[in-house]
């Protein structure tokens, strides 16, 4: 079994104890996986719920979901610098969508994350990705390190400017996501 960007998850656990538990030991996901018994065959979402003192893991199957519409949500409260467990805002703004729809969040009109995953968008040349995310991915982070994608400030005006876009997470790399016209975007 091979667990994807690692040390990208590491960094936000480090990030996650160093703001909520800054006295406490830092739980080493290398360690704690190396007590899992993880499945050999297919692709598995890893979902660690942790604590200072107690850790959850669960397994669950996954296949890459395919949108025929993105939704545009304003959404200027929303905060999501850790990830949580709690996401009741980000779902009561999933509540109406069909099946096969997916909310695009904006911040002060600039484009920050869709609901599980870290935005990219392609202007012909480059893949870009907003300075205005809502939670750093572990994917986005990997990326943008390794050069495959640049930050810049994307408003909601500025999409036009591109040709199309796609959602990236550690289940989502960039070579193996879906990529969307940008004609999929819809402002209510």
């Amino acid at each position: 079994a091979r667990i994807e960007n690692l040390e990208e998850h590491q960094h936000r656990v480090d990030r996650t104890f160093y703001k909520f538990y800054p006295n406490k030991k830092v739980l080493q996901l290398k360690e704690f996986l190396s007590k899992m018994e993880l499945p050999e065959q297919g692709h598995y979402k890893l979902k660690i719920s942790y604590h200072y003192d107690h850790q959850l893991c669960q397994f669950q199957r996954y296949e890459a979901q395919k949108f025929e519409n993105f939704i545009l949500i304003h959404s200027n409260e929303l905060n999501y610098n850790f990830k949580f467990t709690d996401r009741q805002l980000i779902e009561h703004y999933k509540r109406n969508l069909k099946p096969n729809e997916e909310i695009i969040m904006l911040k002060n009109n600039f484009i920050t994350d869709a609901s599980f995953a870290n935005l990219i968008f392609y202007d012909g040349k480059k893949w870009w990705t907003p300075t205005s995310y809502l939670l750093p991915g572990t994917m986005r982070s990997a990326l943008l390190k390794q050069n495959k994608i640049q930050e810049a400030e994307i408003n909601i005006h500025d999409l036009a400017r591109f040709e199309k876009f796609a959602l990236i997470n550690a289940l989502n790399p960039l070579e193996q996501t879906h990529i969307y016209p940008i004609q999929l975007i819809i402002n209510p």
